[in-house]
């Protein structure tokens, strides 16, 4: 089987693999989906995707009562001596050769599940017959057992089962808030469950309702995370601020199947800029190099202040300024909700971020061709900075070039006064 080459279904060739007595390790990607599957003399012994990060050691730790500590120090130890897992497990009596094989028959069911719902990806098959010997041959499992598998996860697609969105979201991301799917505007699931919508109707209409495929919301309380599903339903989940949010970003696009550079950008033509307010301020000019500097940067605004028809911004002529102004009056209004709205009251780490002053809230959107992202500015009041950068750069690189700009405008002395 060459390597890279496109597939449809990668489950038929997997299947070859293991007629063939095969033993290396089946890779299948996509752009919302990864699935390793290792092969020992024809039979699986370990499998995993990028939709059930956890499943394995949640089994085991449900199952079997094995601690986080216990875990983690079994996979240090099989890591720096190369051990197998599921045999240290036992040798180490944390677990029965059953609950290890049970679990193993979990984490392998939902890995061939995603496997045979996959389309359009990519699948390349790596020999390593001399090392993957070493897999006891009593945690290894036929392809065959697991057809039809009733314990496989059901699909849980766009149009599948709300629990099953609910729970690869929650399988993904480690310390979740919360997650809530939405039908237009009404709840339709929640874990846990609750009394009232979390998802709170200003932010959903700013945001998903108007357009946007995912956003991110960012503040010293933790991130809000949302993803559109086809048909009018939103799915949402929120994590801590000592949590990594680029987790849930990762989960919920890959439930959505939401491709960032699946919409093509325009095409480069010149790089003509564009520049709107007044040019000789010290803002437009901080905006204009930092443009310069920024190759992935499209354009950059500063709304002065909230709610105003002051708009100053330079941008490249490739992403019109009457687009990105008109997109960007229609994001501010974030920044003028309450912050209750926004997130959740602050409490323990949080709490201690606002007293100390690290108050201001960032967004990030996927619109039409391009991430656009915003932040708040310390001065003046109700001020806000505004970035786009294309659809096929990274969404941390518009992070990092929001955060750069952010603190330079900041810095500048008194640049306020061109506002009036």
């Amino acid at each position: 089987m060459p390597a890279n080459s496109a597939v449809g279904l990668g489950s038929s060739d997997l299947g070859d693999l293991v007629r063939n007595g095969s033993s290396g390790e089946f890779i299948y990607a996509s752009s919302a989906l990864e699935v390793h599957v290792h092969l020992q003399l024809g039979r699986v012994a370990w499998a995993t995707d990028s939709r059930h990060a956890f499943v394995f050691s949640r089994h085991l730790e449900e199952r079997a009562k094995i601690t986080k500590e216990q875990f983690r120090e079994v996979l240090e130890e099989c890591r720096r001596k190369r051990l197998p897992l599921g045999e240290t497990l036992v040798s180490w009596k944390l677990a029965s050769i059953g609950q290890v094989r049970a679990a193993l028959r979990h984490q392998i069911s939902c890995a061939l599940s995603e496997l045979g719902r996959a389309t359009g990806g990519q699948q390349v098959f790596l020999e390593r017959a001399e090392g993957y010997k070493r897999y006891a041959s009593e945690l290894t499992f036929e392809l065959s057992e697991f057809d039809d598998d009733p314990r496989a996860e059901p699909e849980s697609g766009i149009n599948g089962t709300s629990p099953g969105l609910l729970r690869r979201i929650r399988e993904a991301v480690s310390e979740v808030g919360w997650i809530e799917l939405l039908d237009g505007e009404s709840v339709v699931e929640q874990d846990p469950p609750g009394p009232n919508q979390r998802v709170l109707l200003p932010v959903l209409r700013l945001t998903l309702r108007d357009g946007s495929e995912l956003v991110t919301l960012r503040s010293s309380r933790g991130a809000l995370v949302g993803v559109s599903l086809r048909g009018g339903r939103t799915l949402w989940c929120r994590v801590g601020v000592d949590s990594t949010f680029a987790a849930a970003v990762s989960a919920l696009s890959a439930v959505a199947g939401f491709d960032a550079a699946a919409l093509p950008t325009p095409r480069e033509g010149p790089r003509r800029r564009w520049s709107i307010g007044d040019t000789q301020s010290a803002e437009v000019s901080e905006l204009d190099d930092f443009l310069g500097r920024a190759p992935e940067l499209m354009a950059a605004l500063i709304v002065l202040p909230l709610g105003s028809e002051l708009i100053h911004g330079v941008g490249y002529q490739e992403i019109p300024f009457d687009w990105c102004k008109d997109l960007v009056r229609r994001r501010a209004p974030l920044f003028a909700l309450e912050r209750d709205v926004f997130s959740e009251p602050p409490e323990g780490t949080s709490a201690d971020l606002e007293r100390l002053g690290f108050c201001l809230r960032s967004v990030a959107s996927a619109e039409a061709g391009f991430w656009c992202f915003g932040a708040e500015l310390g001065s003046p009041r109700g001020a806000s900075a505004w970035i786009f950068i294309k659809r096929d750069a990274s969404q941390g690189l518009g992070w990092a070039y929001l955060t750069a700009l952010t603190r330079r405008l900041d810095a500048l002395p008194d640049w306020q006064v061109h506002a009036k």
